[in-house]
């Protein structure tokens, strides 16, 4: 039977089996349910080991005895089908893999095999298991050929008799090793074998990636494989099991004898297989589960409950045993998972659809943000991963796609005029191959002439040979030497090259076309989204998810989330615009690169359970988003042509001419043919001067060892020295292409057609571009090198994100990075504490609130007891030294008062690698009754916590940095002027006098940085001038006063005196 796609002028038949057959039964019967190979542990009545224990004192346990670029061609895959592993039983260990392959309907054998969980790990694949595939077809044979012959019956029975090695990695060896069964096959999932993982099985990948969260949820059970090398996985599982009986647990967390037993189980927690993005949704649609961890085995509801009560009472084992390895339990991935699983999806709990997925109960948005702790080997994995978990799960058309519309026609638009360029120098140089190939027409002929002459001869020299005639053939030697054979060739080269630079352009062009046609309609065949496509680079799949999250929640707080996997060019330069927070940013930094906190808590985390906002810094508004036109797309000019294969060919004329002279058709000498400089053979061609500015054009594509590089991949040539203003600069990583910094916006234009107030022009994608007859190689500007296939994706998504809000204030001075949690005691001799001669035990509200960012650990507001914890700190010696300076209590030599020292870890978490601030407010947000208000120190009402009540502003909409606008007259004001209202007396007072506002801000902050409200953003946000209107986003702040909308409802008050209110435009690159 033809398989679907196969050309009709060939056929391949599938192998048959007889009915009763074992494969007759694999192929087309329901296949049995998989004995189970886990029970949970029962938790009302002892175990057999735990019996024993109680009645004689003595352990025992049962001894299980151990089981011990591909060249496979996969047959084709049908809708709906997915291959099932039949692993052979073996009772001896050492026996090799041997297994079946066959391909069934997914629906037809739910329950009827296990999937396999487990690292694919980076050795290659060395280690072999030898597969049969059951629907082994023959080869192709034409129409014409016989329907049977004893050939293709032979190579049908070798096909299906035959097993072929395939190549493992070794942990899916020893997996499969352990999965073996002494008496019954297995039957497994397993994706490296049963789907076809090779460059020519990308769309079968594409398609089953779609179908694993029904895989995973249709097997029976799924295996989860640790690894080998875990010793003491016996007494890890020992432990668990004895524990799910409560009153065994509370023995044991105090029992120091069990102490090993806790290490090894929290050595289990950190295996690797538990940092794995895709075991997410691998565990959490399986309908059972099983850990196996060399020849133990463990049910996963024991370990999760395990885990879970290691949680809850960890600060007392901690306390108990007193030992390093349970420090940062709560960080690790096992403890984020069994966390997270609860929350993930709802499962049917009875009947035959026990384990079956309901529906997730979590959004992408909030997968992405919580699930921290799990890396992706492919950065696009980090969204695709949990795609099969969300509860919005993302649709081919959705509302969001709109906002990207316009630079998405631009960048089609550009792509497509860059392909005419090219297509139009082709079809020019195509046009004078051809025009030199006709003025050799007389060469040509000469040549041809003069070869089947000298066939003849030879013909005739071999007769002579034959005959004896050695008179004859002396003759012909000398005539086909009078011939000059060597020049004969040597011109017949020359022309055989101008035939294949006339063949190759044809090629060129056909592709050419065959790419515009695709670059055309790439809006309707390539369409941005979050459903799988490996053909969409990263940076746009980051990029559609944060507008996606935006629009959808109305909250800019995904901004300052630290979620995103690092993202480099081939030269080191930062790809992902500064809205997007690497994973870098995040408390406990990327997995496997350092140990312990790397950073203070985020501001605007949250839960899978608990998803309240912390803060409210906007109060009730929501964010509006536009995306600007990216002028930094413009530097991709060309790379789409970086698929067009096809070598470089230039008109021979020197080797044409020599040719000609030799022969005796042309009077020039060839000494001046060597001694002349090397010119393009277009230049000697009669032309318009028209035509010669073009063909002038040609000639500069030519190669030079002074100043172009040649890219082997295309027939492009890339300039080295360019003299072309901005676009010539480099970054400081020494990427051709230029950093964020470096790029220029002409003005704001958005995709709503509306811009800033104070900004410039319209931005218009062509207005950067010269016209097409004076850019005819356009495709020469610079590019970035590609050197990877996973970077060579073009972006087509903009990078400027226009948000709107207001300045808060500008920063004027700020502490050393607070590394290792040590604040300074300087800034906290600032923030109010004087420690010689405070006698009232009494601390300020800025210190202690600020310290702790004015909230618990998990988000509510603290508790009174919290000042005094911290007052206690300030005047113990094992807290803050003779310095005044605050050190963490992690540490058991600085161990205090439990609430103390549980205030003070508090504090570390939050201020960890952070910085303290002093803002100066913004002119504009104070008014225009003074430059600056202060609280009169004699006065009624005034500033709380530093911060003025009952101010309002006159809002200005151009972005201004503050400091830079000088006074007005009416601004100016005498020293000590008291202002009256109601019941409110304000003193105007110089900057200097300004009451000071403190805050904390990332590491990366600087002086002279502003402070924002972006309306939607929970908290303010430091942004960091770049050039003309744009900012970069250095990361999220707390700001004492101004984080329950404060500054906000400032503002409105303000704005309601001048009409309806107004926000300022920010550009964030």
């Amino acid at each position: 039977m033809p398989t679907p796609g196969e050309a009709s002028s060939s056929t391949k038949s599938a192998v048959t089996y007889s009915r009763g057959t074992v494969e007759y039964k694999l192929l087309n019967k329901p296949l049995e349910e998989p004995t189970l190979r886990a029970r949970r542990a029962n938790a009302h009545r002892p175990s057999p080991g735990e019996w024993l224990r109680i009645t004689t004192g003595k352990r025992w346990s049962i001894q299980l005895e151990r089981d011990n670029e591909q060249q496979f061609q996969y047959s084709k895959l049908g809708e709906g089908e997915i291959r099932i592993l039949r692993l052979y039983q073996s009772k001896h260990p050492d026996d090799p893999l041997r297994a079946d392959l066959f391909k069934r309907k997914l629906e037809d054998i739910t329950g009827g095999y296990e999937a396999l969980s487990y690292c694919w790990g980076t050795q290659k694949a060395t280690y072999n298991i030898h597969i049969r595939d059951l629907n082994a077809t023959t080869p192709g044979r034409r129409k014409t050929t016989p329907p049977t012959t004893a050939t293709d019956m032979w190579k049908t029975a070798i096909n299906a008799i035959s097993h072929t090695d395939f190549k493992i990695r070794k942990n899916l060896y020893d997996g499969l090793l352990r999965l073996r069964s002494k008496y019954r096959d297995v039957y497994l999932w397993v994706d490296a074998i049963c789907i076809d993982q090779s460059e020519r099985g990308k769309v079968e990948k594409a398609k089953q990636l779609a179908m694993m969260a029904r895989i995973y949820n249709s097997a029976s059970n799924v295996c989860v494989w640790l690894g080998e090398g875990y010793d003491g996985a016996e007494t890890a599982f020992a432990l668990v099991r004895d524990i799910m009986n409560y009153r065994n647990f509370d023995e044991m967390i105090l029992d120091p004898k069990a102490k090993g037993a806790w290490r090894d189980l929290i050595f289990i927690m950190k295996a690797p297989w538990f940092s794995r993005r895709w075991v997410i949704q691998e565990i959490a649609l399986s309908r059972d589960a099983s850990i196996h961890c060399g020849d133990r085995i463990l049910h996963w509801d024991d370990f999760a409950d395990a885990v879970s009560l290691l949680m809850e009472k960890i600060e007392l084992i901690r306390d108990t045993f007193k030992d390093d390895a349970f420090d940062d339990v709560e960080t690790t991935s096992a403890c984020i998972l069994v966390q997270t699983l609860c929350n993930v999806c709802r499962k049917a709990d009875q009947g035959e659809d026990q384990g079956r997925l309901v529906s997730g109960l979590l959004d992408v948005e909030t997968l992405v943000s919580t699930l921290l702790g799990f890396q992706a080997t492919f950065p696009r994995d980090t969204i695709y991963s949990i795609l099969s978990l969300a509860k919005d799960f993302p649709e081919i058309q959705e509302e969001w796609q709109e906002l990207h519309t316009l630079q998405l026609v631009a960048v089609r638009d550009k792509k497509v005029r860059s392909i005419d360029v090219e297509l139009e120098a082709t079809t020019k140089k195509r046009e004078m191959f051809e025009e030199a190939r006709l003025k050799q027409k007389p060469l040509l002929k000469f040549v041809r002439d003069q070869q089947e002459l000298i066939e003849k001869k030879k013909k005739e020299k071999q007769e002579a040979r034959i005959s004896v005639n050695r008179e004859l053939e002396s003759r012909i030697d000398e005539e086909l030497r009078q011939m000059k054979i060597a020049e004969i060739e040597y011109a017949d080269e020359a022309l055989q090259t101008l035939d294949n630079g006339i063949l190759q352009l044809k090629t060129k062009f056909t592709q050419l076309e065959g790419l515009r046609e695709r670059t055309s309609q790439e809006l309707e065949t390539q369409p941005i989204g979050l459903l799988p496509n490996y053909k969409f680079s990263p940076r746009d799949l980051f990029i559609a998810f944060v507008t996606r999250s935006i629009y959808q929640s109305r909250s800019l707080d995904i901004i300052c989330r630290h979620w995103a996997p690092e993202l480099v060019d081939d030269q080191g330069g930062d790809t992902l615009p500064s809205w997007i927070s690497s994973l870098s940013n995040s408390p406990f930094g990327i997995l496997g690169t350092a140990q312990g906190r790397q950073n203070g808590e985020n501001f605007v985390a949250y839960l899978p359970h608990d998803q309240r906002r912390r803060y409210s810094a906007s109060g009730v508004s929501q964010a509006e988003i536009e995306m600007a036109l990216d002028p930094a797309l413009d530097f991709q000019d060309g790379q789409n042509l970086l698929e067009i294969n096809v070598p470089e060919f230039h008109v021979p004329k020197t080797k044409l001419s020599i040719a000609s002279h030799q022969l005796g058709l042309s009077k020039t000498s060839p000494q001046s043919l060597l001694s002349a400089e090397p010119v393009s053979y277009h230049e000697s061609l009669p032309e318009t001067d028209e035509e010669r500015g073009v063909a002038n054009a040609d000639a500069n594509e030519l190669p030079s060892p002074t100043n172009t590089r040649v890219n082997s991949h295309s027939s492009i040539y890339q300039p080295l020295n360019r003299e072309d203003g901005a676009k010539g600069q480099t970054s400081r990583s020494g990427s051709r292409r230029p950093s964020i910094s470096q790029r220029t916006l002409s003005g704001t234009m958005q995709l709503k057609g509306r811009t800033s107030k104070g900004s410039g022009s319209h931005y218009s994608p062509t207005s950067t571009n010269k016209d097409p007859k004076q850019s005819k190689h356009s495709v020469l500007k610079r590019r970035k090198t590609l050197s990877a296939p996973e970077a060579r994706q073009q972006d087509r998504l903009s990078g400027i994100l226009c948000v709107k809000g207001f300045i808060l204030g500008e920063i004027v001075d700020q502490s050393e990075v607070m590394r290792g949690g040590i604040i300074p005691g300087e800034w906290v001799a600032k923030l109010g504490w004087e420690k010689d001669v405070n006698s009232e035990n009494r601390v300020p509200d800025t210190l202690w609130r600020l310290l702790v960012a004015d909230r618990m650990e998990k988000g509510g507001k603290p508790p009174q007891w919290y000042k005094r914890a911290c007052l206690h700190g300030l005047v113990d010696d094992k807290v803050s030294d003779n310095q005044g300076n605050i050190h963490p209590v992690a540490h058991s030599n600085r161990k205090i008062s439990e609430l103390t020292s549980k205030y003070f870890k508090r504090v570390e978490s939050v201020v960890w690698n952070r910085r303290v601030f002093e803002l100066k407010l913004d002119r504009k947000l104070l008014g225009d009754l003074a430059p600056e208000l202060s609280r009169s120190k004699k006065g009624k009402g005034g500033f709380s916590n530093g911060m003025p009540n009952g101010t309002s502003s006159k809002k200005n909409i151009d972005v201004n940095i503050p400091g830079e606008a000088e006074l007005g007259e009416d601004d100016e004001s005498s020293d000590g002027e008291v202002f009256e209202t109601e019941d409110m007396q304000w003193d105007v007072l110089d900057g200097d006098e300004q009451e000071p506002i403190y805050g904390l801000a990332p590491q990366g902050c600087k002086v002279s940085d502003i402070v924002c409200i972006l309306l939607g953003c929970s908290v303010p946000v430091v942004l960091s001038r770049d050039r003309e209107s744009l900012y970069k986003v250095v990361g999220e702040a707390y700001v004492h006063g101004m984080m329950d909308g404060e500054a906000l409802e400032m503002y409105l008050k303000e704005e309601e005196r001048n009409g309806e209110a107004q926000f300022t435009t920010f550009q964030l690159i």
